[in-house]
Parts: structure tokens; sequence; C-alpha cells
């Protein structure tokens, strides 16, 4: 009885067209006076708005072409704002939903350091599974701009210097 519970708990939370959070709460207030740089929480609540501009995310992400068809990712991921050419539209998305955080930095809890999340997003690129009807494209372009804003995110967090 109990398998039968575990697996209709779990296709419950399965969505075959698009697997996005709903209902997700928004991120309280994080008090930036106790922060560590290791912080996944600090780390979100230190980027701002002009480092993710400086960094290219919304042109380099928006922009990359399908491999295997024509489009871009903004042709499907215009509902969520994911990959949203409005840099504003994408930062806010980026800043308030959790789902669309990890996509793009990860967090090592047992040594504390967030750093680029290097697999979901190539993985889905490479159409590989669970991703095998993804349309492929290469993430390079949009890896370095997510390199580029946690590089400033860190120097603002190391130097004490998040509003």
């Amino acid at each position: 009885m109990r398998r039968i519970l575990l697996l209709l708990a779990l296709t419950s939370c399965i969505d075959g067209d698009q697997m996005i959070e709903r209902d997700e709460p928004e991120i309280p207030p994080f008090d930036l006076s106790s922060a560590q740089t290791g912080d996944f929480a600090a780390f979100m609540a230190c980027m701002n708005y002009d480092d993710f501009v400086a960094s290219n995310m919304a042109p380099a992400w928006s922009t990359i072409a399908m491999t295997n068809q024509t489009g871009t990712c903004t042709g499907c991921h215009t509902a969520d704002g994911m990959f949203s050419g409005d840099a504003q539209e994408f930062f806010d998305t980026l800043k308030q939903r959790t789902y669309v955080q990890v996509q793009f930095f990860t967090f090592d809890r047992v040594n504390d350091v967030v750093d680029v999340n290097e697999e979901t997003i190539p993985r889905v690129g490479k159409a590989v599974v669970p991703y095998t009807e993804h349309p492929r494209f290469n993430a390079n372009k949009g890896l370095d701009a997510t390199y580029a804003l946690y590089q400033r995110t860190m120097t603002r967090l190391a130097s004490n210097n998040c509003k």
C-alpha cells in the first residue's frame, strides 16, 4: 500500500508539459549582516540588477539558438520568465523563484559553497534523460554570462557591499 501511495505522490508531481513550480512562496528578506560567503540566501540577496545587466545575462540566454530547429529559448519560455530578453523580468524571476535560482546556481551544504550550476541547463541542451524531447542548444554563451554574474555577486558579498 505504501508503494502505491508513493507512486501516486510521485506521479502527481510530474507535469508532462512543463516542469515549473506552482504557487511558490516568496523568499523572506535575509539579514545580510550575518551572512557568510557560502550562504545561498545571502548570495541571492546580494545579487543586484546592475551586475545582472553588466553580466549580459538577458541577451546571452535569450538569444541562444536551437541547433536542431529554428528559434531561441524565449520561443518556448515566455511564460516562465527564465530566459526573457527583458532584463528586468529575467532578473526579477531569478531573484524571486527558487526553481529558477537552482537552474543557474548550486549550493553545496557540506562545503558551504555557492557555484554556477553547470549541469542542469547544459543537460537540457544536450537532450539527455529526462530531457530527451527538448530541442538541442549550446549553453556556453549563457554559462559565460552566469559566471560573470556569479563573480560580480561573490565580489560584492566578500566585500560586504550588498544593498
